[in-house]
C-alpha cells in the first residue's frame, strides 16, 4: 500500500473533523492501515517512512530502479 494517509483514528479530534464529521469507530473502520492489519496481521506490516516523498512524487519515485523505495517493494 503506498499512501499518505494510514490511520485516521485521530481526525475526530481535528478541526477537519467539523467537516468530515467522524466518530472514532468509523474513523478506524476506515484508517487502511487497520485494514492491512485485519488482512495479513501485524507481524507482517512494515511501515516505511519517507520524509522527503508525498503524494505526488513517490509513485515517480518507483521508476527509478535504485531508489530506496523501489528496492524496499522489491
Amino acid at each position: 500500500m503506498i499512501s499518505g494517509v494510514f490511520d485516521l483514528k485521530l481526525l475526530p479530534r481535528t478541526d477537519i473533523n467539523d467537516k468530515l464529521n467522524l466518530d472514532r469507530t468509523t474513523a478506524a473502520a476506515l484508517s487502511p492501515l487497520l485494514k492491512a492489519l485485519e488482512a495479513v496481521g501485524a507481524r507482517f506490516v512494515q511501515l516505511s517512512e519517507f520524509p522527503l516523498m508525498d503524494h505526488f512524487n513517490v509513485v515517480d519515485e518507483l521508476y527509478t530502479s535504485n531508489s530506496e523505495i523501489t528496492q524496499r517493494s522489491l
